[in-house]
Protein backbone atom coordinates (compact mmCIF):
# COMPACT_ATOMS: atom_id res chain seq x y z
CA UNK A 1 0.00 0.00 0.00
CA UNK A 2 1.21 3.50 -0.84
CA UNK A 3 -0.30 6.60 0.78
CA UNK A 4 -0.05 9.82 -1.26
CA UNK A 5 -1.30 13.38 -0.78
CA UNK A 6 -2.56 13.82 -4.36
CA UNK A 7 -3.32 10.62 -6.26
CA UNK A 8 -3.85 12.38 -9.61
CA UNK A 9 -0.49 14.17 -9.39
CA UNK A 10 1.21 10.96 -8.29
CA UNK A 11 -0.27 8.96 -11.19
CA UNK A 12 0.63 11.74 -13.64
CA UNK A 13 4.27 11.62 -12.50
CA UNK A 14 4.52 8.08 -13.93
CA UNK A 15 6.69 6.35 -11.34
CA UNK A 16 7.85 3.22 -13.22
CA UNK A 17 9.11 1.27 -10.18
CA UNK A 18 5.73 0.84 -8.42
CA UNK A 19 4.71 -2.85 -8.69
CA UNK A 20 1.33 -3.45 -10.31
CA UNK A 21 -0.26 -4.97 -7.20
CA UNK A 22 0.43 -1.97 -4.93
CA UNK A 23 -2.74 -0.24 -3.79
CA UNK A 24 -2.40 3.58 -3.98
CA UNK A 25 -4.54 5.50 -1.49
CA UNK A 26 -5.01 9.23 -1.06
CA UNK A 27 -5.55 11.01 2.23
CA UNK A 28 -7.77 14.07 2.31
CA UNK A 29 -5.92 16.45 4.54
CA UNK A 30 -3.58 16.99 7.40
CA UNK A 31 0.09 16.32 7.64
CA UNK A 32 2.62 14.78 9.97
CA UNK A 33 4.20 17.15 12.46
CA UNK A 34 7.90 17.93 12.06
CA UNK A 35 8.11 18.04 15.87
CA UNK A 36 6.87 14.48 16.42
CA UNK A 37 3.70 12.54 15.82
CA UNK A 38 2.19 9.07 16.08
CA UNK A 39 1.54 6.74 13.15
CA UNK A 40 -0.68 3.68 13.61
CA UNK A 41 -1.07 0.99 10.96
CA UNK A 42 -4.02 -1.34 11.31
CA UNK A 43 -5.80 -4.03 9.38
CA UNK A 44 -9.53 -4.73 9.36
CA UNK A 45 -10.66 -7.12 12.06
CA UNK A 46 -14.05 -8.47 13.10
CA UNK A 47 -17.28 -6.51 13.18
CA UNK A 48 -18.51 -6.02 16.76
CA UNK A 49 -21.91 -4.46 17.36
CA UNK A 50 -22.08 -3.32 13.75
CA UNK A 51 -18.72 -1.53 13.99
CA UNK A 52 -15.59 -2.68 12.16
CA UNK A 53 -12.73 -3.22 14.62
CA UNK A 54 -9.11 -2.71 13.53
CA UNK A 55 -6.09 -4.69 14.67
CA UNK A 56 -2.92 -2.66 15.20
CA UNK A 57 -0.09 -4.26 13.26
CA UNK A 58 2.53 -1.53 13.73
CA UNK A 59 2.97 1.87 15.31
CA UNK A 60 5.59 4.51 15.91
CA UNK A 61 5.58 7.69 17.96
CA UNK A 62 8.52 9.59 16.47
CA UNK A 63 10.16 12.82 17.65
CA UNK A 64 12.79 15.25 16.43
CA UNK A 65 14.73 15.26 19.70
CA UNK A 66 17.25 12.70 20.97
CA UNK A 67 17.24 9.74 21.16
CA UNK A 68 15.53 10.11 17.75
CA UNK A 69 17.66 11.31 14.80
CA UNK A 70 17.48 15.13 14.81
CA UNK A 71 18.39 15.81 11.15
CA UNK A 72 14.94 14.98 9.68
CA UNK A 73 13.12 18.14 10.72
CA UNK A 74 11.14 19.30 7.72
CA UNK A 75 13.96 19.89 5.26
CA UNK A 76 16.75 17.67 3.98
CA UNK A 77 16.95 14.06 5.16
CA UNK A 78 13.91 11.92 5.85
CA UNK A 79 13.36 9.65 8.83
CA UNK A 80 14.00 6.15 7.46
CA UNK A 81 13.35 2.81 9.11
CA UNK A 82 16.44 0.57 9.23
CA UNK A 83 14.96 -2.89 9.81
CA UNK A 84 11.37 -3.45 8.65
CA UNK A 85 10.86 -6.48 10.94
CA UNK A 86 12.28 -4.83 14.07
CA UNK A 87 10.20 -2.93 16.63
CA UNK A 88 9.02 0.30 14.95
CA UNK A 89 8.76 2.40 18.11
CA UNK A 90 12.50 2.07 18.90
CA UNK A 91 14.53 5.19 18.00
CA UNK A 92 17.55 2.94 17.33
CA UNK A 93 15.65 1.43 14.38
CA UNK A 94 15.53 4.78 12.56
CA UNK A 95 18.12 6.89 10.77
CA UNK A 96 18.40 10.12 8.80
CA UNK A 97 18.71 9.31 5.09
CA UNK A 98 18.18 10.85 1.68
CA UNK A 99 14.47 10.83 0.77
CA UNK A 100 13.32 7.94 -1.45
CA UNK A 101 9.83 8.89 -2.64
CA UNK A 102 7.92 5.99 -4.13
CA UNK A 103 10.15 3.29 -2.66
Amino acid sequence: MLLVKNKHAFNSAGYPSIPGGVQILEWGGGKLSNGGDEILIGMPGDIDGGVRQYIRIDSVEYDDNPPWPIEPDGTGPSLTRIFINAYANDPNNWQAALPTPGQ
